[in-house]
């Protein structure tokens, strides 16, 4: 006869092997078998008549006419059915946890050449293309920036620089006028230290 199928199993908890022993003879060997047998199919969602090709089982007249309905072999299918299930159940979560595990990887790895790409496109593209890439790399690099240029709809940012607006304008009035005061001149403000400053000549 070949082996006994609970040396093929590795869901076999402490439980279920006291309810396997708690079969009655005769034919204990062939009823604790069968009853190991229909617990993994049931897991495996295997159809149940394979179980009685199988030698080690009992054929199907026999186990849905008698053993069946016998307390021990009924109890003790209970519990190899709720062990193989959990044995199932956490293999499922360990495959899942493996492969997301590996999406992740993949993720990342892609993720390093997508932004390589959007860098060469933003630099090489004097087009569209290169306008989304410039955005896309923004928003990675700087979320706020990347929402404050969003909400101005393409619109230039207003950027407050002390000072700047009026030194413009300085230079722009020399600049039409002809006249030669130079920046510093136009920027200077009574008090500042700078319009104090003795002249070389004098």
């Amino acid at each position: 006869m070949a082996d006994s199928p609970e040396a093929e199993v590795t869901w076999l908890t402490a439980e279920a092997l006291a309810e396997l022993k708690r079969i009655q003879p005769p034919h204990v060997a062939k009823k604790r078998a069968t009853v190991i047998l229909l617990a993994s199919a049931i897991a495996s969602e295997t159809p149940q008549a394979r179980v009685f090709e199988d030698e080690r089982a009992c054929n199907q007249r026999v186990w849905y006419q008698k053993w069946q309905y016998e307390p021990e072999i009924a109890t003790a299918l209970e519990f190899c059915i709720e062990a193989a299930l959990d044995a199932k159940d956490t293999e499922t979560a360990r495959l899942e946890a493996a492969a997301l595990q590996q999406r992740r990887r993949a993720i990342a790895a892609g993720s390093i050449q997508a932004v390589t790409g959007l860098q060469l496109t933003a630099l090489q593209a004097r087009n569209k293309d290169g306008i989304e890439a410039s955005k896309v790399l923004i928003k990675l690099a700087d979320p706020e920036l990347a929402t404050r240029l969003g909400e101005s709809g393409g619109q230039a940012l207003a950027v407050e620089v002390a000072g700047l607006d009026a030194l413009i304008d300085a230079e722009l009035a020399r600049v039409a006028g002809g006249g030669e005061a130079g920046v510093v001149d136009a920027a200077a403000q009574p008090g500042d230290g700078l319009s104090d400053v003795p002249d070389a000549a004098g």
